[in-house]
């Protein structure tokens, strides 16, 4: 049986009763799942999960079989500790959890700020910093927020966060929302000096910096920001353009990651993307099943919906519907990456007494205090307010949770939704779960037991092991 690390769920704390006397990892002297992380001569206390112990020889968590519980553990007094690792990484079995980075959460104000230091990378298999941006006139790549970025080191401690996960791979995110408006992406992949100018200027700056590849969010090819027509060669270009990047990644030692962040609806995905070149050519394909309603739609509608639903204004905005058709198209499902959400869109109800699905809403909703932006809420505020402010909370079957309080409305992801969702990605042979994006998580435990009980919530999914949602305290 393959080993399972495993972290406990609680945050590790110091311990006074064990003296360390090196750095490294030791067992408890008398607890076989307890063990103690030694740095500079302070002792870390860790209890593996489950029920899994502590094994000396490989410094993981480990089945009792392989390990004898009966020798004296150890006292931070000598034995083989090698250099002194990070704690155990979080098993996701053989599935990847894809972490979106976002270098403008650091200006929010408070408890919404987020730095690379809030970052757990035990928790991710990947991390993608969001975003750099394409320059519209030399057609290559530029740092979106060079204080961020540069100045203020952000690009070197999310690559540095391999030093405590030495089998994350952290890859810079191009484009975004934002980025993909007007119709310079469609410029510069239309034409194969551009192209050619893009790659060679990419390959050294990754390296650079110590990313290990790219991923690529232009949203999205002959459907600029979701207009499908802007440029139907765009299919084909963007294409010629992974193709190139691949064959320029392959001769690196070892090669560069390359992925894409891809829409989930199915008459978009039709019209964007040649989807055999992109099930061959990328390293993974990371579906945004989320942002299906919003305020927009000017009816209540949950933006990340698990399955069809009677009364769906359309059927094919769903979860389930957009990964089966990625698969149909030609993506190998195990290239196919779930996006869930850690944000919730929220509108304002017409009637507040009309507060269930698909009801008349004037518009999105108001804004969080620390996110700021309307139609649009963390989970830890969505968290916040029905924990401690009376919201109303729905869990529909087909759909997921939505809360409401008066005319305000949210439909949003929790714990148990997230973890769903990650089974689904595991019983359905997908590759795992996307995230966007990890700032909005319970990442300082404000509202929850734990901190991030969203990531948590996808391991115990991917899983079975771990803290489960209804023990971590977020209700």
């Amino acid at each position: 049986m393959a080993i399972q690390l495993l972290l406990l769920t609680l945050l590790p704390y110091l311990s006074l009763a064990f003296v360390c006397k090196q750095d490294g990892y030791f067992r408890d002297p008398n607890d076989c799942s307890k063990y103690y992380w030694c740095i500079s001569g302070v002792a870390n206390e860790y209890k593996c999960g489950g029920e899994l112990v502590f094994n000396e020889k490989t410094k993981q968590c480990d089945w009792p079989a392989n390990v004898d519980c009966e020798s004296t553990g150890g006292d931070g007094n000598g034995g083989d500790t090698g250099n002194p690792d990070p704690p155990p990484v979080v098993s996701t079995g053989d599935k990847k959890v894809v972490c979106y980075f976002i270098n403008w959460a650091w200006y929010r104000k408070d408890k919404g700020k987020y730095l690379p230091e809030d970052v757990d990378p035990t928790l991710c298999t990947h991390l993608n910093y969001a975003f750099a941006v394409l320059d519209a006139n030399t057609h290559t790549l530029k740092p979106h927020d060079t204080w961020a970025d540069i100045d203020n080191s952000f690009y070197k401690k999310i690559v540095d966060l391999k030093k405590k996960n030495p089998k994350l791979k952290v890859a810079l995110a191009i484009g975004g929302w934002g980025d993909s408006a007007g119709n310079k992406y469609s410029v510069m992949v239309s034409d194969p000096a551009k192209r050619k100018k893009f790659i060679d200027h990419i390959v050294p700056f990754l390296k650079q910096y110590g990313f290990d590849g790219l991923d690529l969010d232009w949203e999205y090819p002959n459907c600029w920001q979701g207009a499908c027509g802007s440029a139907p060669q765009d299919v084909d270009n963007f294409s010629a353009w992974i193709k190139e990047l691949r064959a320029a990644f392959n001769k690196e030692n070892p090669p560069m990651l390359l992925t894409a962040a891809v829409v989930a609806a199915k008459d978009k995905i039709d019209q964007a993307y040649d989807v055999p070149v992109l099930g061959q050519y990328l390293d993974h394909i990371n579906v945004m099943t989320y942002d299906f309603h919003g305020g927009y739609d000017k009816r209540t509608g949950h933006h990340a919906q698990m399955y069809p639903r009677t009364g769906d204004v359309n059927p094919a905005y769903n979860v389930e519907v957009a990964m089966k058709h990625w698969a149909s198209k030609g993506a190998p499902k195990e290239k196919l990456i779930l996006g869930v959400p850690f944000y919730g869109r929220s509108f304002t109800l017409s009637n507040p007494s009309a507060n269930g699905l698909n009801e008349p809403a004037t518009g999105n909703g108001n804004a969080g205090e620390f996110t700021n932006e309307g139609g649009f809420m963390a989970f830890y505020e969505i968290c916040e307010r029905v924990k401690s402010r009376g919201w109303t909370k729905v869990r529909d079957d087909k759909a997921g949770p939505y809360a409401y309080q008066g005319n305000q409305w949210v439909g949003y992801d929790d714990v148990e939704a997230i973890a769903q969702k990650a089974k689904y990605a595991k019983d359905n042979g997908y590759g795992g779960i996307i995230i966007w994006d990890i700032s909005m998580d319970d990442f300082s435990a404000s509202c929850c037991s734990v901190k991030n009980p969203l990531l948590r919530a996808i391991q115990y999914g991917l899983t079975g092991q771990g803290t489960s949602p209804s023990a971590m305290g977020c209700e």
